[in-house]
Parts: C-alpha cells; structure tokens; sequence
C-alpha cells in the first residue's frame, strides 16, 4: 500500500512588524523564514516561527494571494476575499510562535 504525503502547499506570511516580511507575495515566496508548515498532527493547522518586530499587521499567503487569509479583529483570519483590511496588534519585540487554523479561521500567536 503507497503512502500518500501530506499537501503542502506554499503559505507564507506578509506583512508590517515582522521580521523579513513586507507586502509583496515574492518577498514571502523567497524568504523561507516566512514559511508556515503543516502542523502533522492536524491537517488543518500550518505552523510557523516569526520575530516581531512591533506593531502586527499580517496576511497569510500564498504565491500571488491565493490562497490567503487576512488577519482581522481578535485573532479572526477569514479566507480572502472576505473582510477588507488588517487589523494592527501592538506586540512587544520577541519570537512568537504561529498557529493559522484554516478550518477555524482562526490565528493563535503566543510569545515563546
């Protein structure tokens, strides 16, 4: 029986207040810092490492905006298009993990 890999699909993030990120989707392609990777222990789940900078203004992304998810008021990240506009999350200098769960539209960012 073949085993078959689990989907990667390339989602990065763009942004303001992190790290090597800007708004331009080939930013994101090329610095591999920026990468989310699929969390094994749930399909729905991509997961990444980022430096905060300051001020959080983020959208998850894949090459040329599609996918993407747009990180919106109290942690929602609904699917582009949707809501219009990022919504900005002060956020002290410091290494942050990134949970992006697609099913749940959600964005859970805590400080390590």
């Amino acid at each position: 029986m073949m085993m078959l890999a689990q989907r990667k699909p390339f989602v990065s993030v763009c942004g303001g207040g992190i790290d090597g990120a800007n708004w331009d989707t080939w930013n994101a392609w090329v610095v591999t810092k920026l990468h989310l990777a699929n969390n094994a222990s749930n399909p729905y789940q991509l997961v990444g490492e980022y430096t905060l900078t300051g001020t959080l203004e983020a959208t998850f992304t894949g090459q040329w905006w599609d996918p993407s998810w747009r990180l919106i008021k109290n942690g929602i990240a609904t699917m582009s298009p949707g809501e219009n506009g990022n919504a900005k999350y002060p956020a002290a200098p410091g290494v942050y993990k990134v949970v992006l769960d697609t099913e749940l539209e959600r964005v859970f960012i805590t400080k390590k």
